[in-house]
């Protein structure tokens, strides 16, 4: 897992200066690879994240990220 934070934290620090609006989908899997190590609180934050920066996405449309 520690493996794949790192490349997810790598492609979200490429995404802000890149393609600003693909960030939320890195936040997204963070938060997905957080609620598989039971740590609860961080797959929140991130969670919260991917919501508030997939504004205008076909994820906020879709509200994919309020599922979880």
């Amino acid at each position: 897992y520690d493996d794949a934070l790192d490349d997810f934290r790598w492609y979200i620090n490429r995404c802000k200066s890149e393609k600003q609006e693909w960030k939320h989908k890195g936040l997204f899997q963070i938060g997905v690879i957080y609620l598989e190590l039971a740590k609860i609180e961080d797959a929140i934050r991130y969670f919260s994240e991917a919501i508030q920066d997939s504004t205008n996405s076909e994820e906020c449309r879709m509200q994919l990220y309020h599922l979880y």
